[in-house]
């Protein structure tokens, strides 16, 4: 349920803990760069990162960074794994989380988040050493 996260956040809030939101491998690739909804609950992309964007809203002193994604990277090298010609996996990776990345901001200003206070931004990679050379990219 949207809006399920309140009470968790005003806990973190009340104990000074700051907190990333993430803004799931689900949304970013499968909503938006298979264009798959039913991963995101049938909703448009852009109204399930705005609904996101409003509750975290309420707590913009705790929430600290967005999280876009998961290791990314690897979703590129299972992409290759499945024949994608790794310029165009990488391509279509990318393009989908700064996607997400340009909605972040777009939801920011329309609730109204003061620059200042505008979470950072930010997407964790794997730095996975694998025993397979599909991803070359990687160390």
């Amino acid at each position: 349920a949207r809006g399920a996260h309140r009470t968790f956040l005003a806990e973190c809030s009340s104990l000074g803990l700051t907190v990333a939101i993430s803004i799931s491998n689900a949304i970013v690739l499968n909503c938006i760069r298979d264009g798959k909804r039913a991963f995101c609950g049938g909703m448009d992309p852009t109204a399930a990162i705005s609904a996101i964007v409003r509750e975290a809203r309420e707590f913009a002193q705790t929430i600290l960074m967005w999280l876009i994604g998961n290791e990314l990277d690897l979703a590129i090298a299972s992409s290759i794994i499945r024949g994608e010609n790794h310029t165009i996996a990488k391509n279509r990776v990318a393009a989908a989380a700064i996607t997400v990345a340009r909605e972040l901001v777009q939801a920011e200003n329309k609730v109204g988040w003061p620059s200042s206070l505008r979470p950072m931004i930010a997407s964790p990679m794997s730095f996975a050493i694998l025993s397979w050379s599909a991803c070359k990219g990687l160390p």
